[in-house]
């Protein structure tokens, strides 16, 4: 059995993010799925196209329900403005090729109308996001573009002038935003980490000015994302181990159903044996983890040919430092988030279980994890099982990764439930002897 998984090691290295090759119609059906099942648009708004390797534009029907699309709905429109298809394409259709003439570097485009960055559109409100580093999906500033009729050739233009300026993404002026990507999943995870950072930035305002990182924060934390340890040798796995990624790998899925993490940011580990543990990759899409996508981290040196997610070294001085713990994630959630990004404490003294589960959650500042991972991991004690870092992520421990799981839910529902206690009236804590006959009772 031994020899069966080394072959397959040998065989399979680090996928490339957007999985395995797909149709174009596969593609399209499956992120304007995606899309439509997280709420970043409606049944009858929003559209998706791509290029293929011949230059024909691939895109979503007009008047087709989004979220029951087949392969066959799928319209082509080829360079010389044939159309192909048992539907009409979608009404902005000249949109998307003035983007892909405009910027030959394009590949593939998604327009919706997620609540979030609609939000900032209705408003006029052309904000760069800057206050969760690990979700800005690139260095590139969202353009804005001004509002036109849709489907009409103005739009279009203003469009294409918007993303002339080298931006990835660009509001719609009252209308929604638009990312663009050389793949079409490329461009799905910017429109699903930048919704994220909307619904923070928004849910932040509800308690306390919002903190925005400056352009030497911003840019520290991205060269601490592509700096990594070395290679280690090749790592083959045995039975205990396959066990291992097969269990953490459903509560990543599970995590990710419950919308803890995106697609793209957070990671999850859990530990192996004594010197080394099994961590989820960068930028590999969370949706299509499996099993021997983990990279193994042994004294810390990766498994060769793979890369690890960017909380690998703080993971791994916890799991150094104490014993006790079996697992880890570090994560966004979006409600906890809010309270990272203003530095406002998450009180966990709101109901039994959230102190029960959380106990207290000491705030960090930001850098700490990248300067110093062995002094933010000295924090973590059986009583501190989590810990907020400012700016950056929540980090849960626990004995095993359904543990992990069910702190990291307790504490985005704790989250959740202050933000919308605050329109309401003050939060009221439980008392120090009720938290003392907590301790007592649940020792």
């Amino acid at each position: 059995m031994e020899n069966q998984y080394r072959e397959r090691n040998q065989k399979i290295s680090h996928r490339h993010k957007n999985h395995f090759p797909k149709s174009p119609p596969e593609q399209l059906v499956e992120v304007m799925t995606r899309i439509y099942d997280l709420r970043l648009t409606t049944p009858s708004g929003g559209n998706i196209s791509m290029l293929d390797e011949d230059g024909i534009m691939w895109v979503t029907p007009s008047q087709v329900d989004k979220g029951k699309l087949k392969l066959e709905d799928m319209v082509k429109i080829f360079p010389d403005g044939t159309v192909e298809g048992r539907h009409k394409p979608t009404m902005e259709y000249r949109l998307h090729q003035e983007i892909y003439r405009s910027r030959p570097d394009i590949q593939a485009v998604t327009h919706a109308h997620p609540p979030g960055l609609v939000a900032f559109s209705i408003v006029k409100h052309p904000y760069t996001f800057n206050h969760v580093p690990s979700l800005i999906p690139d260095d590139k500033p969202v353009g804005f573009s001004k509002y036109a009729i849709p489907g009409s050739v103005l739009l279009g233009q203003n469009i294409s002038t918007a993303f002339t300026g080298g931006s990835h993404s660009v509001f719609l002026e009252n209308h929604g935003i638009i990312t663009t990507g050389k793949t079409l999943q490329e461009a799905f995870h910017r429109i699903e980490n930048l919704e994220t950072l909307a619904s923070v930035y928004i849910d932040s305002l509800r308690i306390g000015e919002i903190i925005n990182l400056s352009a030497e924060d911003l840019k520290s934390a991205r060269e601490f994302r592509i700096n990594r340890n070395p290679d280690d040798n090749e790592h083959f796995i045995d039975e205990k181990e396959l066990h291992i990624r097969k269990e953490l790998v459903k509560i990543v899925n599970r995590t990710y159903e419950r919308k803890l993490i995106t697609a793209v940011s957070g990671c999850f580990s859990a530990s192996v044996d004594d010197t080394g543990f099994v961590i989820t990759p960068e930028g590999l899409d969370i949706k299509y983890l499996e099993p021997n996508d983990l990279v193994f981290i042994h004294e810390g040196k990766h498994e060769i040919g793979k890369t690890p997610s960017q909380f690998a070294s703080l993971h791994d001085e916890i799991y150094q430092k104490h014993k006790f713990v079996h697992s880890i994630c570090s994560a966004h959630p979006t409600s906890v988030m809010a309270f990272a990004a203003t530095a406002t404490p998450l009180e966990t003294h709101t109901i039994p279980e959230s102190f029960i589960m959380l106990k207290e959650i000491p705030l960090i500042p930001f850098r700490k994890r990248l300067e110093n991972p062995e002094e933010v991991a000295s924090i973590i004690t059986p009583d501190i099982p989590a810990i907020l870092l400012k700016n950056d992520c929540i980090t849960v421990t626990g004995t095993s990764p359904f543990q992990v799981f069910d702190r990291l839910e307790v504490a985005e529902f704790t989250a959740r439930s202050i933000l919308n206690a605050k329109p309401i009236g003050p939060v009221k804590p439980i008392s120090h002897q009720d938290i003392d006959d907590l301790i007592k009772a649940f020792a």
